[in-house]
C-alpha cells in the first residue's frame, strides 16, 4: 500500500486532512481551513461558486468600508468592440466566454461605462482579488511613503515587518517586492500539481 507521502498532490491534502483532525490542533488557525473544499477549490465544475465563497473554505476577517465611501457614477454604454488574435478575429463577448469571466468593469474618469456580469455573479456578489491586491498594497505603500510611516522604498521589508527577517524576504529592499523581483524562487502554474502554488496550498 502507498502511503499518504507517495500520493502526489492528492496524498499531501490526504496527509492535511488527517493532520487538520486531530483534536489537539482544535484552536489553531489551520482547523478553520475546510480541507475538503481546499482540495476541490480550482475544480473546474465548483472553482467560480468556490471564488463567490471563499470564506467557506479559509478564515476571514471583515474589513468594513468608510462611513463616507467614494461612488463612481455612471453613464452604462454599448460595448462589444472586435479584436484581432493571431490572424482570427473575434468579439468581447465570445473573450468573455472563452475566459469564463464573472465580471467586467470599464471605468473612465471616476466614471462606470460599462458593467457586466455573467457565470452566476451579480453586482452583490463577493470576488477574489487574488493578484489585484497587489495593487492596492502598492498603493498604500505609497501612501504610507508619503505620510511618513516609511522611510524609504530601498529600506529592506524587515524594518517594517519584523516577522520576515528569518525568511528568504531577509534584505529583499521593500522597491523589489513591489516590482515582483524579489529573487524568491516561486512557480504559479496552476496546472502543474508540483507547483509552488499547490504545494503551498
Amino acid at each position: 500500500e502507498k502511503s499518504p507521502f507517495e500520493g502526489g498532490f492528492r496524498g499531501m491534502f490526504t496527509l492535511a486532512v488527517f493532520l487538520l483532525t486531530i483534536p489537539a490542533l482544535a484552536n489553531d488557525p489551520l482547523t478553520k481551513i475546510d480541507p475538503a473544499r481546499l482540495l476541490t477549490m480550482l475544480e473546474e465544475d465548483v472553482r467560480i461558486e468556490n471564488f463567490r465563497h471563499m470564506d467557506r473554505i479559509f478564515p476571514v476577517k471583515t474589513i468594513h468600508h468608510s462611513e463616507t465611501p467614494f461612488h463612481f457614477k455612471e453613464s452604462p454604454t454599448t460595448l462589444n468592440p472586435t479584436y484581432t488574435f493571431n490572424g482570427n478575429e473575434s468579439t468581447l463577448d465570445a473573450f468573455l466566454e472563452k475566459t469564463i469571466t464573472t465580471a467586467l468593469l470599464v471605468i473612465k474618469d471616476d466614471t462606470i461605462v460599462y458593467e457586466r456580469y455573467a457565470n452566476g455573479n451579480d453586482k452583490t456578489s463577493n470576488a477574489t482579488s487574488m493578484s489585484v491586491s497587489k495593487s492596492f498594497t502598492s498603493a498604500l505603500v505609497g501612501i504610507a511613503l508619503e505620510e511618513g510611516h516609511i522611510d524609504s522604498i530601498d529600506d529592506p521589508v524587515e524594518k517594517y515587518v519584523p516577522e520576515l527577517k528569518d525568511s528568504g524576504y531577509a534584505g529583499v529592499p521593500i522597491r523589489h517586492l513591489l516590482q515582483m523581483s524579489s529573487g524568491i524562487d516561486f512557480s504559479e502554474i496552476y496546472d502543474d500539481q508540483t507547483s509552488d502554488i499547490l504545494l503551498m496550498m
